[in-house]
């Protein structure tokens, strides 16, 4: 009961936050409406970046009002879905001059909104933490359905962290910013939605590996 009590606060929460953005965000829309033709490039980032944003609210708004119903919708082809989110990454991550690399393929009947919220999640974390490299994997297999792996060349996680890192709230390093929040999201929907798995472990390297199945 506490755990269902949790969720529902979890779900009412993000709802009562994604409404509060609506207005902001339309006010940001038409700033960038506004924005002369000449600043073109300026102007387009904007509205990318609006529309993703909207995108992400649209759905927290959708997941909250699903109370955990499980919704699927057409075939998401993945490697599409990996490309964009790619995409808007190098942008956000430009600093660090990433080599950001999308393998395998796959297309499967699927919530598109939880595809990128599960994937969005592993790369953003991956990109964050790695020093120059990063890699997803998709692929499929008839008894597990979609696989997810992303690598990267970062620190790692250490063995004694990757039960806790799972759980909101907490970080890999309490000095780098953020909320917790990305692999926490991540496991509550693969394993608590889905039923699925993740698995933490580490690259040749000493890199993370994620695997989301």
């Amino acid at each position: 009961r506490n755990g269902r009590s949790s969720l529902e606060r979890h779900r009412n929460a993000l709802a009562d936050l994604a409404h509060a953005l609506k207005t902001p965000l339309a006010v940001l829309r038409a700033m960038a409406d506004d924005m002369p033709d000449s600043d073109a490039a300026t102007k387009q980032t904007l509205h990318d970046s609006i529309a993703r944003m909207d995108e992400a609210i649209s759905y927290r708004l959708r997941r909250a009002s699903a109370a955990g119903e499980t919704t699927l919708g057409s075939a998401v082809d993945v490697h599409a879905l990996a490309q964009r989110l790619r995409a808007a990454l190098l942008k956000v991550y430009a600093d660090k001059a990433l080599t950001l690399t999308v393998l395998g393929d796959a297309r499967v009947q699927a919530d598109e909104g939880d595809l990128t919220e599960i994937l969005g999640s592993l790369l953003d974390n991956a990109c964050k933490w790695s020093q120059s490299m990063v890699r997803v994997q998709i692929d499929t297999d008839t008894a597990r359905g979609l696989r997810l792996v992303v690598r990267d060349d970062g620190p790692g996680i250490a063995a004694k962290q990757r039960v806790s890192i799972l759980e909101r709230g907490v970080r890999a390093d309490e000095h780098t910013p953020g909320q917790g929040l990305g692999l926490a999201l991540v496991r509550e929907l693969v394993v608590d939605h889905y039923g699925g798995h993740i698995t933490l472990g580490e690259t040749p390297s000493g890199g993370a590996e994620v695997s989301v199945f």
